[in-house]
């Protein structure tokens, strides 16, 4: 279900920041880190694959918490950006 475009917010972190009273700042990481670690669905149907599915099993399985999961994504994406680095 798509509970943002339903509620009539344009994005998830303003619609947490209004219900959950929650920090703009907090609101843009918790969004952020869902994205990383859960696919999701385009507005044409098409599933998108988590940025960090390892990560995701880590959190799940209570071995990582929100700090690990930003210090993975902030190395992740620097590494990213890293010009003839062998992604295998």
């Amino acid at each position: 279900s798509d509970a943002v475009a339903e509620s009539g917010y344009r994005d998830l972190p303003r619609l947490l920041a209004d219900h959950a009273r929650l920090d703009p700042a907090e609101t843009k990481r918790l969004a952020r880190h869902a994205e990383a670690l859960h696919p999701r669905v385009t507005p044409a149907g098409a599933t998108v694959e988590p940025d960090l599915p390892a990560t995701c099993t880590m959190v799940d399985d209570g071995e990582a918490g929100d700090g690990h999961v930003e210090v993975i994504w902030k190395t992740m994406t620097r590494l990213r950006g890293v010009d003839d680095l062998d992604a295998d």
